[in-house]
């Protein structure tokens, strides 16, 4: 299994989550820069006729054209960086550390398009801050208001440079932005317990029960729907399934997620809310999860165990 399909083993997010539409907005690289806690989940069982079926293209929305700006009409920044609002906001303002939810294209200066968060169903929610997005991206953004749309004209030095992206963006690229900010997340941080409330088990993995449920417990190999949140020791949320918008499916205990989802998932019954402590030896490791998950990270979930789907037992075989 690929390392890049791993980083859902340590956040559970879906890097599995990798259903964005371009991903050029992020630093220069070509998706999200998010780990999740299980090496990709694969599909929950199906039935062999729906296995068969051919998948469903997510719908997608009428591409907007680029909103034409006179040269005179931008504000230029002490970076460089040029912005003009087409709509001025009225609501709160993006946070660091909290989540933004936009709709967006990118044009190169020839009227390319190279990306747009409307080749996807819905608007596109992610984390932002600091190094999260391309520099100036991050600058453009960080003043909007919710409700406002603004046109970025990003230099190349606040974009992807000398190098570019090929081949979508060649070397010394300018590139154009329009974006529309439509919800602004404030940071969320772990939830406090008592020491005593923690539980640590013979693998060093430490559980605190928030809500108790009283529905069953998976056994091995069942499919767990399941809402999480992930942080790193700075408190930083890393992957959550929010940003999603649905919960995440995996097979329980069969290796589908990092040891210390594995072992925690298994102890817990429908409608809990668990937080889970995990060691470095029982999620990423010693080397991490590159570049969101740092060596030898010690990482903190709230897991709420939605459902279970106990897999039909295989048809004998002829």
């Amino acid at each position: 299994m690929e390392r890049s399909q791993l980083a859902i083993i340590g956040a559970l997010s879906s890097l599995l989550l990798l259903a964005f539409a371009g991903g050029t907005i992020f630093n220069g690289t070509s998706t999200p820069e998010v780990a999740p806690p299980v090496p990709a989940p694969a599909p929950p069982p199906e039935t062999e006729a729906k296995a068969k079926a051919p998948a469903e293209s997510p719908p997608k929305r009428d591409l907007p054209a680029r909103t034409e700006v006179s040269a005179d009409d931008y504000t230029t920044t002490a970076s460089g960086l040029q912005y003009f609002d087409i709509v001025e906001g009225e609501g709160k303002q993006p946070m660091n550390g909290g989540d933004i939810v936009v709709d967006y294209s990118g044009w190169l200066e020839d009227g390319t398009l190279f990306d747009s968060s409307f080749k996807r169903a819905d608007p596109y929610r992610f984390p932002f801050g600091k190094g999260k997005s391309l520099d100036g991206w991050f600058e453009g953004v960080a003043t909007m208001k919710t409700g406002g749309k603004r046109q970025l004209r990003i230099p190349p030095n606040l974009g992807y440079g000398d190098k570019g992206a090929p081949p979508a963006i060649p070397p010394g690229a300018v590139l154009i932005f329009d974006v529309e900010l439509k919800d602004v997340f404030e940071p969320e941080l772990p939830p406090e317990v008592p020491e005593d409330a923690w539980v640590t088990t013979e693998s060093g993995l430490k559980l605190a029960t928030l809500q108790k449920g009283e529905g069953a417990t998976p056994q091995k190999g069942a499919v767990v729907s399941v809402n999480y949140t992930g942080w790193l020791p700075d408190q930083t949320v890393f992957d959550t399934s929010k940003r999603r918008g649905k919960p995440l499916q995996f097979p329980a205990g069969t290796g589908m997620v990092i040891p210390g989802w594995d072992e925690g998932v298994l102890t817990m019954s429908v409608g809990d809310t668990v937080l889970m402590q995990i060691p470095p030896e029982l999620a990423y490791g010693e080397f991490g999860f590159p570049p969101m998950i740092p060596p030898k990270s010690e990482l903190v979930f709230k897991v709420e165990l939605l459902s279970i789907d106990t897999p039909a037992p295989a048809a004998p075989s002829p």
